[in-house]
This record gives C-alpha cells, sequence and structure tokens, in this order.
C-alpha cells in the first residue's frame, strides 16, 4: 500500500515537472513573440492563469490553446501593467544612483530602503491580482500591494523562494532554462490560493459570528 502511494506520488511529480517545463517553454515562446520588451507580461499573466487553473485535478486543461487565450485577451492589460512596473524599477535605480553619487543623509537613504522593500512586496502578488480580479491597472497594484502587506509572512516567503531559486538557476543553468520562471510562479500562485481560501474562512467565520 506504501509502495503504491509512494509510486503515484512520484508520478505525480514528474507529470508536474513536465508540466512545468513545457510552461516555461511556452513562457520564452509568447515572450518572444512579443519582442520580449511587450511580451513578457501577457506571457507571465497567462502562466499564472494556467497554473491557478491546473490546481483542480478534475478538469482538464488544454495548456496551449489557454495560454494563448489568455495571452491575447490580457496583453494590452499586462503590457500596461508590465511598462508601468519596469518604469518603477528603473525610477527606483535612479534614485539609488542618485543618492550614492549624492552621499545622502540617512534618512533619505532610509526613505529609499522602505520604499523599495515596499515595491518588492507589492511584486510578488501582481500577477496573480491581475489574472484573478477584474479591476483596472491602478487597482491591480494597489490590491496586491494591500495582498502583501496584509499577509506579509506569506510575501516573504514567496520573496526568499524566488531570490533563492534565481541564484540556483545561475548555479545549475539547466534549472533555470527548464523551470526558471514556471516553478517561481507555481509557488506564488500556491501563496496566493492559500491567501484566498484564509480570507474566505476568515469571512466565514465573521458570518456565522453574526
Amino acid at each position: 500500500m506504501n509502495l503504491r502511494a509512494l509510486s503515484h506520488s512520484f508520478t505525480a511529480m514528474c507529470d508536474w515537472l513536465m508540466k512545468l517545463a513545457y510552461l516555461n517553454g511556452l513562457w520564452l515562446l509568447f515572450t518572444a513573440c512579443g519582442v520580449l520588451v511587450f511580451g513578457w507580461a501577457p506571457a507571465t499573466a497567462a502562466l499564472h492563469s494556467v497554473l491557478r487553473k491546473l490546481r483542480d485535478p478534475t478538469k482538464e486543461v488544454a495548456i496551449f490553446r489557454e495560454f494563448a487565450h489568455v495571452y491575447k485577451q490580457n496583453f494590452f492589460k499586462a503590457t500596461g501593467i508590465g511598462t508601468m512596473f519596469v518604469l518603477g524599477i528603473g525610477a527606483l535605480l535612479v534614485s539609488y544612483v542618485g543618492l550614492v553619487t549624492m552621499a545622502a543623509p540617512l534618512l533619505m537613504r532610509f526613505m529609499f530602503l522602505s520604499v523599495a522593500c515596499f515595491y518588492v512586496i507589492m511584486s510578488v502578488f501582481l500577477f496573480p491580482v491581475l489574472i484573478s480580479s477584474r479591476c483596472r491597472t491602478f487597482s491591480v497594484f494597489k490590491l496586491s500591494f494591500l495582498y502583501g502587506v496584509g499577509h506579509l509572512h506569506y510575501a516573504v516567503i514567496g520573496i526568499v523562494f524566488v531570490f533563492g531559486f534565481f541564484f540556483l538557476s545561475l548555479t545549475i543553468p539547466t534549472v533555470g532554462i527548464f523551470f526558471g520562471i514556471s516553478l517561481p510562479a507555481w509557488f506564488v500562485c500556491q501563496l496566493f490560493v492559500k491567501m484566498e481560501e484564509g480570507e474566505k474562512v476568515q469571512v466565514g467565520g465573521v458570518r456565522k459570528v453574526a
């Protein structure tokens, strides 16, 4: 019985690894189709959408068709969000260079560090929020920030995992080629769904008390 369960778990793990490798390839393909600059954000949104749907074992998901559909459907919105996100990173880098060059006082450095930390926290759940909600572009940033700050432990876990996996990919490039984007996205997706489920339980508890 234990051997059968172990065999089933191993098969399920191999199946997921194959799907993640396939999704990573799709992400690279669709990013290239969008000429990199315009393709990475819609491809990331499509990746999160497919990963979320794959969590339901009772449903069959046509991965390529679903990926392509979400990519096209969210192309302009995701591109806008991705562009603003990159511009935000650029602004932080310019500010950092300015602080270092001008030998800014400690207070300004602390303020910059605080803003940078909040920006990283916001970025963790940016694409899961984009996929799971129908709010406007600026509201996506606001909601992802609130999710990150409101569930800070999940945000920190996500940040540590993403950066840890990034350095692992630098050490073992093969891992990055097959799972460089899909595995961190899968991990963040799991965290986000747990957050949503936790909020539903809390809301349900409040309603029962009322």
